[in-house]
């Protein structure tokens, strides 16, 4: 597959999820500002990703239907 060309709107993507990415803390730094464990924050956020993910689906389903 050829690469896409880099539009001002693909570059304005890109660079969004790099700053969102850039802004997003480790578990290792969640763990030090919570005080909770890094594999007990593992799985709250599992669960929650989980849960985005099940709505989005969900909300798939309804607009296609």
């Amino acid at each position: 597959m050829r690469p896409r060309k880099r539009t001002k709107s693909i570059e304005a993507r890109l660079d969004e999820v790099a700053r969102l990415k850039f802004e997003t803390p480790t578990y290792r730094e969640l763990e030090q500002e919570t005080g909770l464990s890094e594999s007990y924050l593992r799985g709250l956020i599992s669960e929650k990703i989980r849960k985005l993910a099940e709505l989005s689906n969900q909300c798939m389903d309804t607009s296609g239907a």
